[in-house]
């Protein structure tokens, strides 16, 4: 929540842009601009950026040529020029009275989550989905659908993709096969390597067995890198990326003024502030658990069971993704380890900091309500953290009907999307294993995995697409 509110802030305050425009048309203009200005900023392109900002500081003459550069930027930055639409879709649009009423409504949900109530909490989620109104559910931004163009990879193809990815001679391989971080990368990139190493092992068992000792190699240099870097208390640090990423440096400064975070060795080593320390402490305690099981390895294990511990007691964020990240990693944690108050904090982070942000009616029904969290690279995220609930949930557990019509509603939600837009985020791994978790038997489902199958199989490799790559080399199906 506090990106949005950073957006509408920004959105809010006198731009020059706004000089010789009459209101109405100054509010529109102010408006569209503070999304191209965050869009560029996340993009961290450096001269896309210097472009926004130099418009926004020129465009005092207004009329016609400001409102030109203004769609030239906005199709810089992916929006339909002119409109609140991106890759054909609707986005979230911001109202004046925004501001205030989002402070007020996030103050009483951080207030309510502090308190651990649970009628609080909801009562708290309605007054925040009550700012939205009829745009809840609406992405502050979208990337554009695609549509398969011939047959669906299969599992040999995605483990031939996988074994090129990883052979690349790239500055991230050379860490690994060191054991030492590479400058500036983030944890969450090994912690993402580690698992797909792990999950690929099975397929290399089976397609190319003389693979299994380089993947080990790998696997134990990003291992090492992951243990090297844990703090005492469990959490995973953040690169110092002040002078390097617009966005995240803008964060770490903020933090370093705000909270006094601390700085060693490159590394922001404080716990960032309201559960950001989350995302990256759990991706890795995961891997870890995951990795430590598969190759033996009880210290591995060991590491990701403090990183759950972390976030078991950690308090709740206002920002639902975080909380779905430490409940995957409690929900691992408990699965593998037993442990009582691992599943308790599994439970605390889904029923407080999971479900209350979820809409469960309307046209956007499964999507969550803020215009963050409704981008569907966290959307898939939160549905992840469901589903890695139910995977450690007993089959009785009072708490399980909830959370799998909450699974449901997203993946629904999901289908939908694709349907109407084609492909934009790769989720093939929650796409099938969806219905074993939750018994769902919508054959929208299994259509939409295998269409992605299908646009997996024309799409370059990426970081983003190596745990559903590894899946389906895995599944050998």
């Amino acid at each position: 929540m506090a990106i949005l509110l950073g957006l509408l802030s920004r959105s809010l305050a006198p731009l020059a842009l706004c000089a010789a425009l009459a209101a109405s048309d100054a509010d529109d203009q102010r408006q569209r601009y503070s999304l191209v200005r965050q869009l560029a900023r996340e993009s961290n392109d450096r001269d896309l950026i210097a472009r926004v900002e130099a418009f926004g500081k020129e465009a005092g003459k207004g009329g016609e040529a400001a409102e030109d550069g203004l769609r030239e930027l906005e199709q810089a930055v992916g929006v339909e020029p002119g409109g609140w639409t991106m890759a054909g879709g609707a986005l979230f649009r911001p109202q004046a009275d925004d501001a205030a009423r989002l402070a007020a409504a996030t103050a009483r949900l951080r207030a309510a989550l502090d308190s651990g109530e649970v009628a609080a909490v909801d009562a708290a989620a309605a007054d925040l989905r009550a700012v939205f109104g009829e745009r809840a559910g609406l992405p502050d931004m979208r990337r554009r659908g695609r549509h398969p163009a011939g047959a669906p990879m299969t599992p040999r193809d995605a483990y031939a993709a996988l074994r090129t990815e990883l052979g690349r001679n790239s500055p991230l391989r050379r860490a690994l096969r060191d054991g030492r971080p590479a400058d500036g990368m983030m944890v969450r990139v090994y912690a993402g390597l580690l698992s797909t190493l792990t999950m690929l092992r099975p397929a290399a068992q089976r397609l190319q067995p003389d693979d299994l000792a380089e993947l080990d190699r790998l696997g134990d240099g990003a291992a090492a890198i992951l243990l090297a870097l844990q703090r005492p208390d469990g959490h995973l640090p953040f690169p110092d990326l002040r002078s390097r990423h617009v966005r995240f440096g803008a964060m770490i400064e903020q933090e370093m003024a705000a909270n006094g975070a601390q700085v060693e060795d490159g590394w922001v080593v404080s716990v960032l502030a309201n559960g950001a320390s989350y995302y990256d402490t759990a991706l890795a305690g995961q891997a870890l658990i995951l990795a430590g099981q598969a190759r033996q390895q009880p210290a591995w294990t060991a590491a990701g069971m403090r990183a759950a511990s972390f976030c078991a007691q950690g308090a709740l964020s206002t920002n639902w993704n975080y909380n779905a990240f430490a409940t995957g990693l409690c929900a691992d944690a408990y699965r593998v380890g037993g442990d009582p108050a691992h599943l308790a904090g599994a439970l605390r982070l889904a029923r407080l900091g999971v479900l209350p942000g979820q809409l469960t009616e309307g046209p956007r029904a499964g999507r969550w309500m803020d215009p963050h969290n409704a981008r569907d690279v966290y959307h898939l995220i939160l549905l992840r953290g469901l589903h890695d609930l139910l995977a450690a949930l007993p089959a009785d557990h009072p708490q399980r009907s909830a959370i799998a019509a909450a699974a449901d509603r997203a993946v629904a939600s999901l289908c939908a999307e694709q349907a109407a837009g084609g492909v934009a985020v790769i989720a093939l791994r929650e796409l099938e294993r969806h219905t074993g978790l939750t018994g769902d038997r919508d054959p929208r489902v299994a259509a939409a995995a295998t269409e992605q199958r299908a646009v997996l199989a024309a799409l370059p490799t990426s970081s983003t697409n190596l745990i559903d790559l590894a899946w389906l080399a895995a599944s050998g199906q």
